[in-house]
């Protein structure tokens, strides 16, 4: 993974120009409500219709509830993607379609089960969506991307006990791993 992100910096360094509208700086609003997790991409134009971009999430947190068993909920996870998407008529600007590797490390329960998964996923994703130009420097894109990898994880009896229900298994995930509201700014 940091052999692809070092790629990434050094074609975004070769290619970089200097004109306007070149590099994009985003957040997914939907993000935030998922458990408060932050996260920031970053998107460079490399031709009239082809971007390249990295993508990071970080969710640190656990709530407790105010119950008398104390349950706890998470979605904790770190999430590194990169990726490259295309638009049919200029970058930053109406329909795109995507594709991007991701990894991601997890620990998530407590929300509907008491039961708690932890691990971690690695794969490929392809999405759609659209970029709706709001000024000269602001974007809002709606879009979503369904992943397929190997998942490798450990189910928990509870977010906090740390009993070991079911030992390491293997799946692979076929799912969905973003729905996005993205606010961009354009430089």
């Amino acid at each position: 993974m940091k052999k692809l992100f070092f790629l990434f910096l050094a074609l975004m360094a070769i290619a970089y120009q200097g004109h306007a509208q070149k590099v994009a700086v985003g957040t997914n609003l939907l993000s935030y409500a998922n458990f408060l997790t932050a996260n920031m991409d970053i998107s460079y134009a490399v031709a009239k219709n082809w971007t390249v971009y990295i993508q990071g999430k970080y969710n640190p947190w656990t709530f407790r509830n105010n119950q008398p068993n104390e349950k706890h909920m998470q979605n904790r996870q770190l999430t590194f993607a990169a990726g490259t998407r295309y638009y049919p008529w200029h970058v930053y600007t109406g329909w795109w379609a995507s594709a991007s590797a991701q990894f991601t490390k997890y620990n998530t329960g407590g929300i509907i089960k008491t039961k708690t998964w932890e691990g971690k996923v690695y794969g490929f994703s392809l999405g759609a969506g659209y970029s709706w130009l709001l000024n000269k420097h602001l974007n809002m894109d709606f879009g979503f991307g369904l992943m397929v990898g190997p998942n490798r994880y450990i189910t928990y009896s509870c977010p906090k006990c740390g009993r070991v229900e079911e030992g390491r298994q293997k799946q692979i995930y076929v799912g969905p791993n973003e729905l996005l509201v993205k606010l961009s700014y354009l430089f």
